[in-house]
């Protein structure tokens, strides 16, 4: 079974957090991804990784705990409070999780 995009970026992250840095080749061997994959992979957690909280969101407990806030927000404050999803994306970039949750109100609304 092939992994998910997520699963593959976690790998690298994984690896890059524990051993630093590291070359494209090592991590692709190490992982058992393909060089290109861990290049766009790599780029990606640059990118993502902005804020001092940005590395938690990348492991198995910090994506856990941010799916179960973003639902959380969205049920208790867009259904049950009838808040709407241009106000809660709005929360959602304020808090800062624009690079890891798809945050626009027609996310939210799908």
């Amino acid at each position: 079974m092939s992994l998910t995009i997520r699963e593959r970026c976690r790998k690298v992250a994984e690896y890059v957090n524990n051993k630093g840095q590291a070359t494209i080749e090592s991590i692709a061997k190490v992982t058992g991804l393909s060089k290109s994959s861990v290049h766009r992979h790599k780029q990606a957690l640059i990118a993502r990784n902005q804020y001092s909280e940005s590395e938690f969101w990348e492991t198995n407990t910090g994506s856990e705990w941010l799916k179960l806030m973003v639902i959380g927000v969205v049920y208790y404050f867009g259904v049950k409070e009838g808040i709407g999803c241009e106000r809660l994306a709005e929360f959602l970039s304020a808090i800062r999780l624009g690079e890891h949750v798809g945050i626009s109100p027609s996310a939210i609304r799908s």
